[in-house]
């Protein structure tokens, strides 16, 4: 039989930029921002910065099906909600809890709340980060700095929403260089870079 696993796969298309924003224009155009979020420079970059139990929602409805969302994060004290696919009647989305400790995965529809997946790696703390969060369907991955940390499926997904940040109680955070992409293809492991010196070193089990 052929050895899939080592040939290369392709990673998911990312064929559409849905939006973008890096607040160097004006931060609350696109978002609505209550008393704990607020634009701010951090050495000469605009960034959007949280602190205490405040939501950062964008004022513009979204029903974006399968994408990819995708941005700059820096914990520097406490957790973010990073939440996905946020959608209204009942209320629901993905929550994606970051911190230094690590990460948790949780589904919101209505009152219920459901653990899906977690992975307790350790983040620097005033150190920044690229966290991407998928979704094709039900199949739903996690990155953080180009490392596939969650990996699932949700038998019963939520298929459509918006995004949103919410710091929580005692937490300051910055946030740059949101994207959402359209994602047009299934979603595939991406591959870890290819080693010449181990080309030969792999044992043919066949």
């Amino acid at each position: 039989p052929h050895h899939t696993a080592l040939s290369p796969t392709p990673t998911p298309t990312l064929s559409e930029l849905l939006y973008s924003e890096d607040f160097e224009d004006d931060p609350a155009q696109n978002w609505s921002l209550p008393a704990g979020w607020q634009g701010s420079t951090v050495d000469g970059n605009t960034v959007l910065l949280g602190r205490d139990h405040y939501w950062a929602n964008r004022t513009r409805e979204a029903d974006w099906t399968d994408y990819a969302f995708k941005f700059r994060l820096n914990m520097r004290a406490g957790a973010v909600h990073l939440n996905y696919r946020v959608g209204e009647n009942p209320f629901s989305r993905y929550i994606l809890s970051f911190s230094e400790r690590g990460l948790s995965l949780t589904k919101q529809v209505g009152n219920d709340f459901t653990d899906m997946m977690d992975n307790w790696n350790s983040y620097r703390l005033n150190t920044w980060h690229t966290v991407e969060i998928k979704g094709f369907a039900g199949h739903l991955q996690v990155l953080v700095d180009g490392v596939l940390e969650l990996d699932l499926t949700d038998e019963e997904p939520l298929l459509q929403g918006t995004i949103a940040f919410e710091s929580l109680t005692g937490s300051e955070v910055l946030i740059d260089d949101i994207e959402i992409w359209r994602l047009t293809e299934p979603l595939t492991a991406p591959q870890p870079p290819r080693l010449p010196s181990l080309a030969g070193s792999i044992p043919d089990l066949t």
